[in-house]
């Protein structure tokens, strides 16, 4: 099954004695940020204020990255300008520190991908029980073992389920993956027919998996309530919505940067210079 490249790099790597070898090559260097970016929205005290540093952001300093990276704190300020001027992260330097959020986050962390694999694993659990008692069925009917009352209930009722359900959707391995990006998990089977239809249309499927990547990351620095997300199916539908999102970017100027960074370098700013007003540091 292909991911388009996926791995799952677990941050218990930075144990391995690999890991301690310095100086840091640069990709080792973006990986190691890519690690230490909150995965989750996450209070912090900076500066005597509690701000909220949302995911795929971290707060640190030049010094701190120095010591880890075994650079010079000249290395590591052309390397975060580097990384900047090629739109892979957004950089806000402050009195005390520097905030980098990881531009694009879903695309090397997506969340909903690990949760639709937690599903998958589940799903095909329940498979194997399924299977296993259509087997126990069948041994039964076969060789005339008899069954307890309580037994033949259980077996006869998952007998009506599976009856019940129907035959489930052949969903491809693309589309799957198309799903478990998308913020809004509604009507799948609509949303099925609609992907179906771009793809007998010659649409690629990986582009309309990045435009599915970047809308989720559009609607979570935005703050779109699920109400308002498009369906899926609207998203891939003839009027091919989801084209706007292929090439999409963040646009920090015009303010399209997370809310809380944004709030964190105002409250670390304000703090700053009140500490400065009161004859003290910026660093107390």
């Amino acid at each position: 099954m292909n991911f388009g490249g996926w791995i799952c790099l677990h941050r218990k790597i930075q144990d391995s004695w690999l890991w301690e070898i310095k100086p840091f090559s640069k990709g080792q260097a973006w990986v190691d940020l890519l690690m230490n970016a909150n995965f989750d929205d996450k209070k912090a005290l900076i500066s005597g204020q509690f701000v909220v540093m949302p995911r795929g952001s971290l707060y640190t300093s030049e010094l701190r990255l120095s010591e880890k990276w075994g650079w010079s704190r000249k290395q590591v300020d052309e390397f975060l300008k580097l990384l900047e001027s090629d739109e892979m992260i957004d950089l806000e330097k402050v009195r005390t520190g520097t905030i980098i959020g990881i531009k694009n986050y879903e695309a090397y962390q997506n969340q909903f991908y690990f949760e639709q694999q937690v599903n998958s694993q589940e799903t095909s659990e329940e498979h194997n029980i399924t299977k296993n008692k259509k087997t126990i069925n069948k041994i039964t009917n076969d060789k005339n073992i008899s069954l307890s009352p309580a037994e033949k209930s259980q077996n006869s009722d998952g007998a009506q389920n599976e009856k019940s359900s129907g035959k489930g959707e052949d969903y491809s391995d693309e589309f799957e993956l198309f799903w478990s990006i998308y913020p809004r998990k509604r009507e799948k089977k609509r949303a099925f027919r609609s992907w179906k239809a771009r793809v007998k249309e010659n649409q690629i499927p990986d582009l309309m998996i990045k435009a599915a990547t970047n809308y989720a990351e559009h609607c979570r620095i935005n703050g779109t309530e699920e109400k308002y997300i498009k369906l899926a199916a609207t998203f891939l539908g003839p009027d091919k919505p989801f084209e706007e999102y292929i090439d999409w970017v963040p646009d920090t100027k015009n303010g399209d940067i997370p809310k809380n960074i944004a709030k964190a370098i105002e409250l670390i700013k304000k703090s700053n210079e009140e500490n400065i007003e009161r004859g003290g540091s910026v660093f107390d």
